[in-house]
């Protein structure tokens, strides 16, 4: 892993890399939901060490998939997540 990066870098890194290509696009949907279905299977694994490597791995790739969705649609998902925490913290 390299040097500790702010969050915001992280996400533009996995924005500029991410590949927007017209069958990559039409794949997303469907990888994203696979990605939460399997993350939701790991709760079943024996270790939790194993648990833990695997979910933090598996979360990296359900983050970085909805950065691509956000790069997509030209969301702003800091304002998008600070509109949402506002709406739950009524």
């Amino acid at each position: 892993m390299s040097e500790n990066k702010p969050f915001e870098k992280l996400w533009e890194d996995a924005e500029s890399i991410s590949d927007m290509s017209e069958e990559a696009r039409s794949q997303l949907y469907i990888s994203l939901q696979e990605s939460i279905t399997d993350y939701k299977k790991l709760d079943k694994l024996p270790s939790p060490e194993i648990q833990d490597a695997l979910k933090t791995k598996k979360l990296g790739e359900i983050i970085f998939q909805i950065a691509e969705l956000s790069k997509i649609d030209n969301i702003n998902a800091y304002k998008a997540l600070a509109i949402e925490n506002e709406f739950r913290r009524k």
